[in-house]
């Protein structure tokens, strides 16, 4: 596996050994004793996977906003990817431009087991669980949604997060001692703009009646370094956490992007699921 050569080569396997036993002795330790004082923590009683969305916009809310300056010596770290998607566009009122610029609180329909509506343009993101050594964390990220001015471009930005994780995670309060940047900006050309363009984007012939979605994606994340990863340097494990978030970007990105050009395809072709999502904006968006 490319992580494991990555490791290997930039730190020794004394090191690796150190971490893995002290991580293996505080996650013992986490569930034989009493956490001490200092360490506790409000308690949670859910993971993402098993919330509703009242529970989530419940959880998002009560997480105290973190910035950079509130943290010591946090290490950095992310990752970035483009994708791109082909679709039929459909023209006139079914064009790919009527689409985009639908109103903003019907993303959710693209995949409601990972997006969930709170209110107005507030979504709940479920990211999947990421795993670091013997380590996961399961981030709920609190996400806006709008379109530009120039309405030629959908923009896709975290406002909040919350992780929940293994018992490291949990006993280290890791939730309190990080922050991020999450934005996804998506811009598209229809069919008319991507003849036009053809030349500039590729050297291929363009299919007539076809448009382009595309997808930038950029995430940082600044958290401080708990036990037992401070026994590594510091270079190996940023370098170590970037390959694990480029992965997790480069996963997640065209999956999305597949997603969204299949949502066009059926908005485009289906009139009652057209209708029926029309209705969906004037529903109010958390269930009683």
């Amino acid at each position: 596996m490319a992580l494991s050569m990555h490791l290997n080569h930039t730190v020794s396997s004394d090191t690796l050994l150190r971490v893995h036993s002290a991580s293996c002795s505080l996650s013992a330790r986490s569930r034989l004793q009493p956490r001490p004082p200092f360490l506790c923590r409000r308690k949670v009683t859910t993971r993402c996977s098993a919330q509703s969305p009242s529970q989530a916009d419940e959880t998002l809310r009560a997480k105290r906003k973190i910035s950079i300056e509130d943290l010591h010596n946090p290490a950095h770290i992310g990752g970035s990817a483009k994708s791109e998607v082909s679709v039929q566009d459909f023209g006139s009122d079914l064009s790919l431009d009527a689409y985009m610029q639908l109103p903003v609180e019907q993303y959710y329909e693209l995949d409601p087991t990972m997006i969930w509506p709170l209110e107005g343009n507030r979504f709940a993101l479920k990211v999947p669980r990421v795993n670091l050594f013997n380590v996961w964390v399961e981030p709920l990220v609190e996400v806006t949604v709008h379109l530009s001015d120039q309405r030629d471009a959908v923009v896709i930005q975290a406002t909040n997060c919350q992780i929940s994780g293994s018992d490291l995670i949990e006993n280290l309060h890791l939730d309190q001692r990080f922050c991020l940047s999450f934005k996804v900006t998506l811009t598209w050309d229809s069919a008319q703009e991507s003849a036009q363009n053809g030349s500039k984007r590729s050297n291929t012939p363009q299919q007539i009646g076809m448009g382009h979605i595309q997808g930038d994606l950029k995430l940082d994340v600044w958290s401080e370094v708990i036990q037992p990863f401070n026994l590594m340097p510091r270079f190996a494990l940023e370098g170590t956490s970037n390959a694990v978030m480029n992965a997790l970007v480069t996963g997640l990105l065209p999956k999305f992007m597949d997603r969204l050009g299949d949502d066009y395809k059926r908005w485009a072709t289906d009139p009652n699921y057209r209708q029926a999502r029309k209705a969906a904006t004037k529903q109010e968006s958390l269930p009683k």
